[in-house]
């Protein structure tokens, strides 16, 4: 299992916050949830607000896990990024 954390805006939980900066919060609250799950192998990526690095984590959690899913890219600006980096690999089931 591999998760893709989105956002530019994302900082590691206790660092200094600039403008318009949020704590990555989500990474560690998914993989609580999953683990409850029982999945032990959790595998995470962050990932920056642009195309190809998008794109490069995706295509690096796709080669290392069998499932893959993302978080973030729908507050602001292009929502369809996160979609567009997707589809183009293997099956793609929006939830």
């Amino acid at each position: 299992m591999a998760l893709v954390i989105t956002g530019s805006e994302l900082v590691a939980p206790g660092a200094p916050l600039g403008d318009a900066q949020i704590w990555d919060s989500n990474r560690f609250a998914l993989t609580a949830a999953l683990s409850d799950l029982g999945i032990e192998h959790i595998l995470t990526y962050a990932s920056k607000d642009d195309r190809q690095t998008l794109q490069n984590c995706i295509l690096q959690a796709l080669h290392e896990a069998d499932v893959v899913s993302t978080s973030g890219g729908a507050s602001v600006g292009d929502g369809r990024l996160r979609k567009a980096c997707t589809a183009s690999n293997r099956r793609n089931y929006p939830v």
